[in-house]
């Protein structure tokens, strides 16, 4: 697993400075499988975009491109791309595990189980998926989490630990190994160990871990809230229902859980994330309020968010990040003259050229007036082979300001061309027609970006103010969220 996660650091590195990298078809097989189970889609597309061009009819990457639709619930055609996949290769477990979801969520339910079948008869080889070396302890571990019954299991390790904690620790460690993707054993594993000893604190949150990885997080946030009921001080506890109430778009609760495991952090704590490379308190708290900001970002609490960066940036400020934080939550508030301090700073500080951070500068810099420094960035940004997707969202609106809208179309619709799953793409877009006074093409591609992702309309009026009140396109708004049955955001 370290390898894949060295792989998909690579990647997300490549797509930041803007170079390409080779990568061969097991890398890529492995880094677009990583983002897609961890429902990071924008990478997945563009990894998978870059796949097809290094390594162009690997029938892997149309499997992997039907399970990208999938997931942004365009279901019709991943079925047809899957459909084609099958002629190739069909004998693929994902193929029919992606097509039998997709099926079930357009109410074909005997397909969907047809599909069900032929992937439990082909089975799904996690290691190989991964690229996972055995070692001889790992397969003496899962040979026993498969073979023995749960609490004989445990109850044969904890003899070798001081505590429950370090004894499931060391078990779930082989989660992967023994069950790859069959979840409901790994959580029946651990909910017969918590079962068995309903008082133990450490039972209940390695429950919690076994629901967290499959990605059921009501129940989750459950099993840690039992957990934290006979152990009030625990911060891994607060810390994993925050991250879980985050992912499930509940980020007041995950603020005041975030809150709650600063509180409570102590230097023993042994954290899950968010660093992997040091587990000491001091290290975690300020990542902490990172993501207390960046919860108030989705919020879009501006003010707040900058409040909690700048908490971070006190108590990290040799990371990068907490720089260029502060100056995003200023530019969100329209603050752009005074944002740019921060993103210069957070340059200065990456030793490694940025180009996402760089494209953040150079709209600071257009925004607030300056429009030589403004050009003097981009050009910059323009040497890039990969440019990051901020690239194609602000060079194109200096372009326009600067009176070159054919050009600016032009970038606009390469960003599209390369990852048509970003919304964004589409409402600068529509937003290009409004101010061209072209009503009919605006509504066109206001609709397409509100289907790909209705929450983020609000960015059409943080880019153009004027907007705002503007009834005909509020009603395209309106009309669209409820025939989708959108809430208001």
């Amino acid at each position: 697993m370290d390898e894949v996660l060295e792989e998909l650091k690579a990647f997300d590195k490549m797509i930041e400075v803007g170079e390409e990298k080779y990568f061969d078809t097991d890398d890529l097989d492995r880094i677009i499988l990583g983002y897609i189970l961890n429902r990071a889609v924008e990478k997945a597309h563009v990894a998978l975009e870059y796949a097809k061009k290094l390594h162009h009819g690997t029938v892997v990457f149309l499997i992997y491109e039907g399970m990208i639709l999938h997931l942004l619930e365009r279901n019709k055609e991943a079925i047809e791309v899957l459909n084609r996949a099958e002629l190739i290769y069909p004998k693929d477990f994902m193929l029919f595990k992606t097509r039998a979801s997709c099926y079930f969520q357009i109410q074909e339910k005997e397909l969907g189980m047809a599909d069900i079948e032929k992937s439990n008869e082909i089975g799904f080889d996690f290691k190989a998926a991964f690229g996972i070396v055995d070692e001889p302890e790992k397969i003496t571990m899962s040979k026993k989490m498969v073979d023995m019954d749960p609490l004989e299991l445990f109850n044969e390790e904890r003899e070798k630990y001081s505590s429950d904690y370090e004894t499931l620790k060391e078990i779930s460690d082989n989660f992967g190994f023994a069950f790859g993707e069959k979840g409901l054993e790994v959580i029946n594993f651990f909910k017969k160990i918590a079962d068995d000893n309903p008082s133990s604190a450490d039972r209940w949150m390695f429950l919690g871990l076994s629901y967290d990885t499959y990605r059921r997080f009501p129940e989750a946030i459950e099993a840690y809230a039992l957990s934290i009921s006979l152990n009030p001080d625990n911060a891994i506890c607060y810390n994993r229902i925050a991250r879980a109430y985050s992912l499930i778009h509940k980020y007041e609760d995950a603020i005041i859980n975030y809150r709650l495991s600063i509180d409570y952090s102590k230097p023993t704590d042994d954290y899950f994330y968010p660093r992997e490379e040091d587990e000491r308190t001091q290290e975690n708290i300020p990542f902490m309020y990172y993501w207390i900001g960046t919860c108030y970002k989705q919020l879009r609490q501006y003010n707040n968010a900058e409040i909690a960066y700048r908490k971070f940036n006190e108590l990290d400020p040799e990371d990068d990040g907490s720089w260029y934080s502060i100056g995003e939550a200023l530019m969100k508030q329209g603050l752009y003259k005074e944002s740019v301090p921060y993103f210069k700073k957070a340059i200065e500080i990456d030793k490694e050229y940025s180009g996402y951070v760089y494209c953040l500068y150079a709209y600071a810099l257009f925004k607030s007036g300056d429009m030589k420094k403004a050009q003097k960035a981009f050009d910059r940004i323009l040497k890039d082979k990969y440019p990051s997707d901020g690239f194609y969202k602000y060079y194109p609106q200096f372009l326009w300001a600067m009176d070159k809208q054919e050009e600016a179309f032009e970038i606009l619709q390469k960003g599209i061309n390369q990852n048509p799953v970003v919304s964004e793409f589409f409402y600068i877009k529509a937003l290009f027609y409004y101010r061209s006074d072209n009503r009919t093409e605006g509504n066109k591609f206001l609709n397409t970006a509100l289907k790909l992702k209705f929450d983020d309309h609000y960015l059409l009026f943080e880019y153009a103010p004027e907007l705002e009140n503007d009834k005909e396109i509020l009603k395209v708004i309106e009309t669209f969220g409820k025939k989708n049955n959108k809430g208001k955001s």
